[in-house]
Parts: structure tokens; C-alpha cells; sequence
């Protein structure tokens, strides 16, 4: 297994960092310090322990197996309902464009009055980002109410 010579972190791992091997970036006694550009020790130690969880559970495969459901779903679903224009995604990192922003609209509302939270990106597309943990089941119940609310819209 390949490990990175640098990284970066943001918000998802609580650091704002960049983190590199020990040959890169030595440590220097009281340089590693500060409270945000030069590290902090709590939010670094969370950061390394949120980075263990992902690989101790295997959330990468996960997300990558899932995403490949997800978007499998979702391009079923634009097949399927002519106001999606496309569907596209990385991973968990999911949209689907629709034709107008009125629709947009209309089917996050409807995605929200069945329980699913969706948020509009761009002009026209509905952005899906779950979690790396999420299930084949949630994925499944979200493409579900979405295609309800697909059908639903003007």
C-alpha cells in the first residue's frame, strides 16, 4: 500500500492542515504549536483519529461501493423521468440536473415534505452527499423518495 507524501485537511477532519511524512515536515520543538496555519495538537489528534476510524471501517469501500449504487440509481432515474437532464458523481458526491430551476425547486420540496433532505448547487442540480457510512437500504429508501418526488414535480 502506497502512503501519500502530503495531505490536506479541512473541515471534514476538524483540521485545517496540511499534513506530511516526518522527513518532509520535521518536527521542531515548540513550532507546531499555533492554533490553525501551524497545527493544533487537539484538532490534529482528531483529525489522525477520524483518519483511523475511515480505514479501521472500511468507509473508503464503502463509499465507493455505494456511490456506484447511487449513481446507477440515479441514472436509472433520469432515464426515466425526461425533466432530469443528467446524472452525474464521483463516489458519494452525487447531482442530478433538471431542465429548469423551478423544478429544481419543486422537487426539493417534495423531497423534504417525504422526509429527505436534498440541497439545490449550481442553478438547476440537486447535490446528494451521504455519509461514508451510509447503507445500501438508505441508499435505496433516498432513491426511492426521490423518484416520487421526480414524478411529483410540474
Amino acid at each position: 500500500v502506497q502512503k501519500p507524501d502530503l495531505m490536506t485537511a479541512g473541515k471534514a477532519l476538524r483540521v485545517g492542515a496540511t499534513v506530511g511524512r516526518a522527513d518532509l515536515f520535521p518536527a521542531e520543538p515548540g513550532r507546531m504549536g499555533g492554533t490553525w496555519a501551524e497545527g493544533n495538537a487537539l484538532s490534529t489528534a482528531v483529525g489522525y483519529r477520524t483518519i483511523a476510524v475511515i480505514e479501521g471501517e472500511g468507509l473508503l469501500q464503502n463509499a465507493s461501493r455505494m456511490g456506484e449504487r447511487l449513481l446507477a440509481g440515479l441514472r436509472d432515474l433520469a432515464g426515466r423521468h425526461r425533466h432530469v437532464v443528467e446524472a452525474r458523481g464521483l463516489g458519494l458526491m452525487a447531482a442530478v440536473e433538471l431542465d429548469t430551476r423551478e423544478r429544481r425547486g419543486a422537487v426539493v420540496r417534495a423531497a423534504l415534505a417525504r422526509g429527505l433532505v436534498l440541497l439545490g448547487c449550481g442553478v438547476k442540480a440537486i447535490r446528494l452527499l451521504p455519509p461514508l457510512d451510509v447503507t445500501e437500504r438508505e441508499i435505496g429508501m433516498a432513491l426511492d423518495l426521490l423518484d416520487k418526488s421526480l414524478a411529483d414535480a410540474p
